[in-house]
């Protein structure tokens, strides 16, 4: 990890000084007011970001957010964390903006940036899929959109811990209903709540296999 970091840092500073990206250098620098560290971090992160044109990649999909009323902080966060979010056809960023708006997140909130990056890394499919589960439970798309803001990353848990519960479910273990808050569970918890209690089930196997499917 530490050598592909290297060569990522060698490569830009070489880039830099055959002068081929420091027009987008000095864009994505002087856009988000960082300094040179944090320029280096966004490149590590997706080298994209400076090797395609910032202006006509970038800057339309910051627009966009912007037109939207996402505070500017939370776009320069996220712009130098997770550029690669950035970094996208326009139209598909476009799209996916407006699919995380009718699940009503607030573009006022930070759980929207997170919403959108957790639609862009997955297909339309398996959101859906996610979404169903939900909705077998009963839950409305204004509990999702709860849920989803108490834990951003809660897409990679609805599926391995729904498993689970639906085994002990069958077995008679725990009720129909479920709150929200199985998922707000840190994975301790979970565990010695849902699995470890239930060795003979085999859960812990189930658990590992969906998690590694999600993942």
């Amino acid at each position: 990890m530490l050598q592909m970091e290297e060569v990522r840092s060698q490569k830009l500073s070489e880039c830099l000084q055959d002068n081929c990206i420091i027009p987008s250098f000095n864009s994505f620098k002087n856009f988000t007011c960082c300094d040179d560290s944090e320029v280096f971090l966004a490149y590590k992160h997706c080298s994209l970001i400076l090797a395609n044109s910032f202006q006509s990649i970038v800057a339309p999909n910051v627009a966009l957010l912007r037109e939207l009323g996402v505070p500017d902080s939370y776009i320069m966060t996220e712009l130098v964390r997770h550029p690669r979010l950035f970094a996208r056809n326009h139209d598909k960023f476009r799209r996916t903006v407006e699919e995380v708006e009718k699940l009503g997140f607030n573009p006022l909130k930070y759980n929207f940036l997170a919403a959108l990056q957790a639609l862009m890394q997955i297909s339309k499919s398996t959101w859906e899929r996610r979404l169903n589960v939900f909705k077998e439970w009963g839950w409305s798309d204004e509990d999702f959109v709860i849920a989803f803001e108490k834990v951003p990353s809660l897409g990679k848990r609805i599926i391995p811990r729904y498993s689970v519960l639906q085994v002990l479910l069958s077995k008679g273990f725990i009720k129909k209903q479920i709150s929200v808050q199985f998922l707000i569970y840190s994975e301790e918890e979970f565990l010695a709540r849902f699995v470890t209690p239930y060795g003979d089930l085999h859960l812990l196997k189930l658990y590992k296999e969906k998690m590694s499917l999600e993942n």
